[in-house]
C-alpha cells in the first residue's frame, strides 16, 4: 500500500541542511507523527525541537532516502547514520541508547530521584520494623477508630479515649455496674441497672458518670454518683 511503505529517512533543516535520521515501518504516519509533536512542542528528541522552536517548523522537510523491506530497516538506517553523521540525531545506533550523552543536569536529576527512593524504602523498613511489637497510644487508636468510624461527636470522642484508656475489659465492666444518683444530702435519689441506661435516661454522658463513680471528677451533670454496694 502506498501509505504503508517502510524506509529510511531525513528531516532536514532547510537553512542549515542539519539532519535526522529515522526508520520506519510506515514512513507516512512517522512524518505525521514527528511535525504533530514537533507542533506541540512535545517531541522526544530535545535537539530537533530546539532547532524546531529556533527556525520555526515551516523550515524543516521529511525526505525519503530509502524504500526497503521492515527487516532489513535498522540495517541500512544504521549504514545512514555512520555515513551522514545525522546532527540532530542524539544516538550513533539504530534502536539503540548507546552513545546517548545525558546533560549534567539530567544526571543530577536521575541521582536525586535515585537516592530519594532508596531513602524512601529505607524509611519505610525503619517504620514496620518500630512497629513490631509496639503498642498502640490511646490517642492513636481513637485517631485509627476515626479513620474507620468517620469523626465522632464530643461525647462520644470523650468516651471513647476514656474507653481506650481503661481497657477493653474494665471499661465493660465498669459500664455494666449498677450506679446510683445522689441527691444533695448525699441520699440516693435514684437507681439505674448500668451507666449506659443511667446516661440514657438521665442525658448525662456516660463517660462523666464513669469518672465520677470512680472518683475522677466530684460530678456529673452538675449531679453525684457512685457505683452501688448490692
Amino acid at each position: 500500500m502506498k501509505f504503508r511503505k517502510s524506509g529510511i529517512y531525513k528531516i532536514i533543516n532547510l537553512i542549515n541542511n542539519q539532519v535526522y535520521i529515522g526508520s520506519s515501518c510506515n514512513l507516512k504516519h512517522r512524518e505525521y507523527t514527528h511535525f504533530n509533536s514537533l507542533t506541540k512542542n512535545k517531541h522526544f528528541n530535545k535537539h530537533l525541537q530546539r532547532a524546531a522552536n529556533k527556525y520555526g517548523i515551516e523550515n524543516f522537510k521529511f525526505k525519503i532516502i530509502k524504500n526497503c523491506k521492515e527487516d532489513n530497516l535498522l540495517k541500512i538506517e544504521q549504514f545512514y547514520l555512520n555515513k551522514l553523521k545525522p546532527h540532530y540525531n542524539i544516538r550513533i545506533e539504530a534502536n539503540s541508547n548507546r552513545g546517548l550523552k545525558l546533560s549534567e543536569e539530567h544526571k543530577k536529576k536521575i541521582g536525586i530521584k535515585s537516592s530519594q527512593r532508596v531513602q524512601t524504602l529505607e524509611e519505610k523498613i525503619k517504620r514496620a520494623n518500630s512497629r513490631r511489637g509496639k503498642k498502640l497510644s490511646t490517642e492513636s487508636k481513637y485517631r485509627m477508630s476515626i479513620a474507620k468510624k468517620g469523626k465522632p461527636s464530643p461525647h462520644k470522642k470523650e468516651e471513647l479515649l476514656y474507653f481506650l484508656s481503661l481497657g477493653k475489659e474494665k471499661a465493660i465492666l465498669s459500664h455494666n455496674k449498677q450506679v446510683e444518683l445522689l441527691n444533695i444530702k448525699g441520699e440516693v435519689e435514684n437507681k439505674f441497672n448500668s451507666i449506659k441506661e443511667a446516661s440514657k435516661k438521665t442525658g448525662i454522658c456516660s463517660t462523666s458518670i464513669s469518672k465520677c463513680c470512680k472518683g475522677i471528677s466530684k460530678t456529673a451533670g452538675k449531679k453525684k454518683w457512685r457505683f452501688s454496694n448490692v
